[in-house]
This record gives C-alpha cells, structure tokens and sequence, in this order.
C-alpha cells in the first residue's frame, strides 16, 4: 500500500541505530528496558533516542502527506 512505501521510506531516512531501536521496540515488540539490557546502554538512553526517531519518522510522514 502507499502508507507501507511511505513508512519504509520514512525508516529510509533514519541514521543504523534508530533503525534498530525502531524494529526492536515495534516490529519484535522488545520493551524498552529489554532493549537497554540488549544493547548495554541506559533505559534513558533508549527512551531519549526512540522519542528523537519517532520524531524524526512523524516529520517525514507528514512532509509525505502534504
């Protein structure tokens, strides 16, 4: 579907590790504290960096909608 090509280009767009925080905590559905314990970083660190990814993914989707 045209949402699925805007999703994956939007995903594009993102910098190796906040493609990996993004598929971590909602394709496999590993919680965030999971993820820390994961990758040896803070749960603040995970949580500071899926928000600036979300971020980044909702101004893509936007700027592809208008």
């Amino acid at each position: 579907t045209a949402e699925a090509l805007d999703i994956r280009s939007a995903l594009g767009k993102l910098d190796r590790e906040e493609k990996k925080l993004i598929y971590l905590r909602y394709y496999n559905d590993i919680t965030v504290r999971d993820i820390a314990q994961m990758l040896g970083i803070p749960k603040s660190t995970v949580q500071y960096k899926l928000k600036s990814a979300e971020k980044k993914l909702r101004e893509q989707l936007k700027g592809n909608l208008s």
